[in-house]
C-alpha cells in the first residue's frame, strides 16, 4: 500500500490542471466532495500556487535538467504544489514531498515519479527570487511600486444594506471614508453561514468597488431619491449599493447566465432593481428613459483583481488591451447617451492597466473628468481600480 493521498491535495491538482484550460476556480470548487479541513487545504495549494508560480517555476527551472519545458503540464503542477507546500506551508517538508511522489504514481504519468522526489529535494533550501516573478514579463512593469500586491492575500470586507450595527462579530469599519463597509477578520470558509446572509443583510464588496457608487453619488449631490442604470452589473455589488443609497435602478449584463446570480441576489437582500440581458456594445438600451446617474464598470483585463483571481495574470495576453479599449469605448458611447443633461457617467475598470482606464477616459469625444480615483498602490487593501465621474463637456453644447 502507498502513502494516502490527501483530497484537498488532488483537489487542487485537478483544480490547477483546469485553471489552465480557463476554467473557473469557483466553479470547480463545487465538485470538491471532502471534509472543510481538506477543502481549506485545497483553496490554501491553488491560490498559493497560482499567486507564487513565477517564483516557483525559477527554482524548479534550476532543478529540472531541460528545463520546465520538458515536462508535462500535470508533472508540472504536482512540482508546484509539492514545492510550494516546502516553502509556504506547516506541513513537514517529508510529508510535502511524499504527498507529491504518491500523486504523481496516482497520475497517468507515474513513470515521472522519481523526477518528483529527485527535484523536490534538490529544490527545497532554493531561496526564492523576486516577488514580480509571479506576473508574466509584460505585466511585471506595472507591479514595480508595489511588488508584493502580486502575492498578498487580501481580506473580506461586506457591504450593509441597512445602516445598521453589523451582525458580524469578528470585523470592524473598514473606513470613515466609505460608509455602511466593514472588514471581516479571519479567513473565509462557508460564507453563508456566517450571520445575516440568509437573512439578506450584507453582500461582499470590496471598498474600491463601493467607491465607484458612492464617487458618482457624491457628484449628483447625494440625492435621496435618484434613477439610475447599471450597465455592467452582474453579480450586483453596486446595484446593491446604489438601491441602499436610495436609487431606482436598471441592472443590466451582457450573460444572462450572470444576471441569474444578480437575481438570486436581488432575491436574498430584498431589493427590486429592474434586471434586463443587454448588449451596450451594439446600442442604446431600447426604449429607456435618461437617468441621472449611469454607471459602467466595463469588461477590462481584471489586473486589478488577481490578488482575489491569480489566474487572472497567466490567462491574459498583451493584446487583449486593445480588445478591451475598444469595447469599452462602444459601450461607453452608448451608455451616455441615457444621462441626462445635468446627470453624470461613471466609468470604471478593475484593471491597473493605463491603456484601459485613464487612456479611454482621456479620449471621450463630448465629455470631462470631473472626478478621479485610482486605489492601487495608493489606497490600503482595497483592488486595484481605476475611477471617472464624467459630466457632458459644456464647451462643446
Amino acid at each position: 500500500m502507498g502513502t494516502k493521498v490527501n483530497p484537498g491535495r488532488q483537489y487542487a491538482l485537478d483544480t490547477l490542471i483546469g485553471v489552465d484550460r480557463h476554467e473557473s476556480i469557483e466553479r470547480a470548487a463545487l465538485q470538491w466532495k471532502c471534509t472543510e479541513r481538506d477543502r481549506a487545504l485545497a483553496w490554501h495549494i491553488v491560490y498559493g500556487v497560482l499567486r507564487r508560480r513565477g517564483q516557483l517555476d525559477e527554482i524548479l527551472h534550476r532543478n529540472v535538467k531541460g528545463g520546465l519545458k520538458r515536462l508535462k503540464p500535470l508533472v508540472l503542477y504536482i512540482l508546484r504544489i509539492g514545492l510550494f507546500e516546502v516553502l509556504f506551508s506547516r506541513t513537514p517538508t517529508h510529508a510535502a514531498i511524499s504527498q507529491a511522489v504518491e500523486l504523481t504514481k496516482r497520475s497517468k504519468h507515474r513513470f515521472a515519479s522519481g523526477l518528483v522526489n529527485a527535484v523536490l529535494r534538490k529544490s527545497q533550501d532554493s531561496k526564492l527570487g523576486s516577488t514580480l516573478l509571479n506576473a508574466p514579463e509584460w505585466l511585471q512593469p506595472y507591479f514595480e511600486e508595489s511588488p508584493d500586491w502580486l502575492v498578498q492575500k487580501p481580506k473580506v470586507h461586506i457591504a450593509l444594506a441597512k445602516l445598521s450595527d453589523c451582525p458580524i462579530q469578528d470585523s470592524h469599519p473598514y473606513s470613515d471614508t466609505v460608509d455602511s463597509l466593514y472588514t471581516v477578520n479571519g479567513s473565509v470558509i462557508n460564507l453563508v453561514e456566517w450571520p445575516g446572509y440568509e437573512e439578506g443583510q450584507w453582500w461582499i464588496m470590496d471598498p474600491a468597488a463601493a467607491r465607484v457608487v458612492d464617487m458618482g453619488v457624491q457628484a449628483i449631490g447625494n440625492p435621496k431619491t435618484f434613477t439610475a442604470i447599471d450597465c455592467c452589473a452582474a453579480p450586483g455589488g453596486k446595484t446593491w449599493r446604489l438601491i441602499s443609497k436610495g436609487a431606482r435602478v436598471t441592472s443590466t449584463d451582457l450573460s444572462e447566465h450572470r444576471l441569474e446570480k444578480l437575481r438570486e441576489g436581488a432575491k436574498r437582500l430584498k431589493m427590486s432593481p429592474i434586471i434586463q440581458q443587454w448588449d451596450w456594445s451594439r446600442a442604446p438600451l431600447s426604449g429607456h428613459e435618461t437617468v441621472d446617474l449611469v454607471l459602467v464598470d466595463a469588461p477590462c483585463s481584471g489586473t486589478g483583481v488577481i490578488r482575489r483571481h491569480p489566474e487572472i495574470r497567466w490567462n491574459r495576453k498583451k493584446t487583449d488591451i486593445l480588445a478591451n479599449q475598444i469595447i469599452q469605448r462602444q459601450i461607453i458611447s452608448n451608455a451616455s447617451q441615457l444621462v441626462k443633461p445635468n446627470g453624470v457617467l461613471v466609468y470604471s475598470v478593475c484593471s491597473i492597466l493605463p491603456q484601459e482606464g485613464l487612456d479611454v477616459a482621456n479620449s471621450l469625444s463630448g465629455w470631462s473628468v470631473y472626478k478621479q480615483l485610482t486605489t492601487y498602490p495608493t489606497l490600503s487593501d482595497e483592488d486595484g481600480f481605476q475611477i471617472f465621474v464624467l459630466k457632458k463637456d459644456r464647451r462643446n453644447d
